[in-house]
């Protein structure tokens, strides 16, 4: 994926070029459909707080706006209780919203608690709509700066690429439910991009940020591992942000909060069935629920150690191994979190950079046919995604079809690494 002689730039307006050309009008139109529903209803009011429709519905960002009003309120040492939580959903969204009171659960991180406080301080739909512009801002330059950092990409295939990251259906769920996954994805692909290009500080930083969602951090902290400048800053700029968490919302928030977590989950069951990974999966077998944990845990632990073994194996290697290898670790995270939900997946836009080409037929099978699969699986992987939505009511399909998808990229990916090593024997880092 990195240090290549750059290609010169493409026509897209050639004709072997139009099944890519195609390509990125499917992109498009997947684009404009959702996104001209999500304008309507920044327009309307009714982005944060539908105006109709079911009142047991609560979007994710409402939780997140509740906690930042918290966390600068007399409330914010106690601010994952759920009792206290309760009077200020009915502040938000109105005293006649009739919520059931098993939703009044905020657990995010302790370290969101700081960030959400300036969204909290505006109108709840203006909050919202600079909460998604500033999340896709960070994104956005994350993800130009990665794309940039491979030469194998031109302009036209870093464009095409934005489309796919916005094309799935993954990417407004997120959106319209005003979720994390935007400033999980940018705060990721800077760590990437910071460690590539050797800005090692700065790499340490980002993903202490990425900290947000600890539950996939961990696993990019696995190949990290093997750089000490990394981790002494990621640690120094983790305490850091934890010392600032503390004064907002205490001391004992922060040191408690795996407690809370377990606690939480211990009190959503209902919702295992619904979530994209192993955990997900197992979720539809007869087991109860801390067996299920049980075995992921295990997994997720085993999957770890996988990753910082493969990364100390790859050290010395190409940074094309290497960033396979970043790849392969949010695949990983993504399959053995307990707690991946399908809006997560926008964290699979990374592992688009390796697709060879936007044109299937470009792609050579007998050459390297685990390449030409990886394709084929992120290139189909917008399409098939709003399809699996259609087909929700076979509640084992989603978890099934994508925890088999990451199974058979991650299998994709150690093969590729196995072949540029094989290809490549004796090549170290490039500058």
């Amino acid at each position: 994926m990195l240090p290549q002689p750059k290609r010169a730039r493409t026509n897209l307006f050639q004709v072997k070029q139009l099944p890519t050309l195609l390509y990125a009008l499917i992109l498009l139109i997947l684009v404009i459909a959702p996104g001209g529903e999500l304008v309507k209803k920044a327009y309307s009011g009714e982005l944060a707080l539908p105006h109709s429709g079911s009142s047991t519905f609560v979007p994710d960002f409402v939780f997140f706006y509740v906690a930042g009003k918290m966390a600068i309120s007399e409330d914010r040492f106690q601010c994952y209780e759920p009792e206290l939580q309760k009077p200020w959903f009915q502040q938000v969204m109105g005293a006649e919203a009739a919520v059931p009171a098993s939703i009044f659960n905020v657990h995010i991180t302790p370290l969101a608690f700081p960030l959400l406080v300036p969204f909290a301080m505006l109108p709840i739909n203006s909050g919202e709509i600079s909460w998604l512009l500033f999340s896709l801002a960070v994104a956005g330059v994350g993800g130009f700066l990665l794309s940039k950092s491979t030469s194998q990409f031109n302009g036209n295939v870093c464009w095409i690429w934005l489309l796919w990251t916005l094309a799935s259906f993954s990417s407004w769920q997120s959106l319209l439910t005003g979720q994390f996954s935007f400033l999980e994805l940018g705060l990721v692909e800077l760590f990437i991009w910071s460690w590539l290009t050797r800005r090692e500080n700065l790499a340490g930083a980002f993903l202490a940020l990425a900290t947000l969602k600890p539950h996939y951090a961990i696993f990019l902290l696995a190949p990290a591992l093997s750089s000490k400048r990394v981790v002494i800053s990621f640690a120094l700029c983790e305490l850091f942000l934890l010392v600032v968490t503390a004064s907002f919302v205490g001391i004992e928030n922060v040191i408690n909060y795996p407690k809370i977590v377990t606690h939480m989950d211990a009190t959503m069951q209902a919702n295992t069935a619904t979530m994209v990974c192993l955990r997900g999966l197992l979720s539809h077998l007869p087991l109860n629920q801390h067996t299920i944990l049980s075995i992921n845990l295990v997994c997720l632990a085993i999957a770890f150690l996988a990753i910082v073994y493969l990364s100390k194996k790859m050290k010395t290697e190409s940074l094309q191994s290497q960033s396979w290898i970043f790849v392969l670790a949010i695949l990983t995270a993504l399959l053995f979190s307990p707690h991946t939900f399908f809006y997560d997946y926008v964290l699979m836009a990374p592992a688009a950079l390796f697709i060879p080409s936007w044109n299937i037929l470009e792609i050579p099978l007998k050459k390297s046919p685990s390449l030409w699969l990886w394709s084929v699986i992120l290139l189909c992987y917008p399409l098939l995604s709003w399809v699996l939505v259609l087909c929700s009511n076979i509640s084992i399909l989603m978890p099934l079809a994508s925890t088999t998808t990451l199974a058979i990229l991650i299998a994709c990916g150690l093969k590729q690494i196995h072949q540029i090593k094989q290809e490549n024997p004796t090549v170290l880092l490039a500058d």
